[in-house]
Formats: C-alpha cells, sequence, structure tokens
C-alpha cells in the first residue's frame, strides 16, 4: 500500500508526465554526464539504491510508533509536490532553468529525492533502507559534481553566475 501511495507517483511524474508535456525534456530528464571511471562507479551506485530505495517499501512493514510514521509520510507527501514542481519547471524549458523551485535550489529533484526516501526511513526503520540511502546520498553527490561540469561547459557565465546565488542542495 505504502509503494502504491507514494512510489508509484514518483514513476508517472518521471516517465509519464515528460511524455505528455514532450519527448525532448524525457530526453533531458535522462541525461547523465559521467565522466571517468569514479563516474561509472557512481552511475552503478545511483541505480543500485535508487531501485531499492523506490521498490523495497513492497517488502517492508512499518516498524515505529504512529507519530513518527506519521512525520514520514508528511515527509513523503511534501516531497511528492516538490518533485512534480521541479520536474514540471525542468519540462518548460529548454535551457538553464533558474526559475519556480530552481530558484531555491540547483537540484530540486534530488532534494524531493531524499525526502521521500528519508520520510520512507523513518516509516520502515529499516537499517537496510538507511544504508541504502547513504549509498544514495554519496552516489548521486558525485553525479550532482559531473553535472555541474557538464552544466558550466554548455551554459558558461550564465550558469556559474546562477551557481553563486543559488544553493547545490538548500
Amino acid at each position: 500500500m505504502f509503494f502504491l501511495i507514494f512510489c508509484l507517483p514518483i514513476i508517472i511524474i518521471r516517465y509519464i508526465f515528460p511524455l505528455v508535456v514532450g519527448m525532448q525534456s524525457g530526453k533531458r530528464l535522462a541525461l547523465m554526464p559521467v565522466y571517468g571511471a569514479w563516474g561509472k562507479i557512481a552511475v552503478i551506485c545511483y541505480l543500485f539504491s535508487n531501485t531499492f530505495l523506490l521498490f523495497s517499501p513492497l517488502f517492508f512493514k512499518p516498524e515505529y510508533a504512529n507519530a513518527v510514521i506519521v512525520s514520514g509520510i508528511m515527509i513523503c507527501c511534501l516531497s511528492l509536490v516538490f518533485y512534480f514542481l521541479s520536474v514540471r519547471d525542468f519540462c518548460r524549458e529548454n535551457s538553464l532553468i533558474t526559475s519556480g523551485v530552481y530558484r531555491l535550489t540547483r537540484n530540486p529533484q534530488t532534494i524531493a529525492f531524499f525526502g521521500l526516501y528519508l520520510g520512507i526511513a523513518l516509516s520502515f526503520g529499516s537499517v537496510m533502507y538507511y544504508l541504502a540511502l547513504l549509498m544514495f546520498i554519496i552516489s548521486i553527490h558525485k553525479l550532482l559534481l559531473m553535472e555541474e561540469k557538464y552544466c558550466r561547459d554548455n551554459f558558461g557565465k550564465a550558469y556559474i553566475d546562477y551557481c553563486c546565488t543559488t544553493a547545490r542542495y538548500i
């Protein structure tokens, strides 16, 4: 049930919404610039941890008191809204995005995923889930550093100025 409520919307927002908006935005969402061997390792760790974090709620049962579970669910709900807004803003532009939720952070989709996974972790309390979340954080940070290099190379001074006024995370 938890999977249907929180993880299925992620799949819909990530894969179906961009198709409705336009195929070009779906291709841009899938872009993941990777540099060197460490970049390839980061991609593998990211894909493994992201898949585990997204689908493991099918197999876990909540282990905490109701207040902690409710807190986790609230974080998940807010994260889903933030994720939808970030994908919507991303799909509207075909260049450097500095408006909408991208005014608050350069990586709103990553923040949304972290919030969703943190909310699920609070609800389930699985040590395995927390370890996968840690792997996700480390690998996505490495990938975001490579993405920033890609953006600097492609957008130049406009991206550098954007970096000066907007935080990488929060």
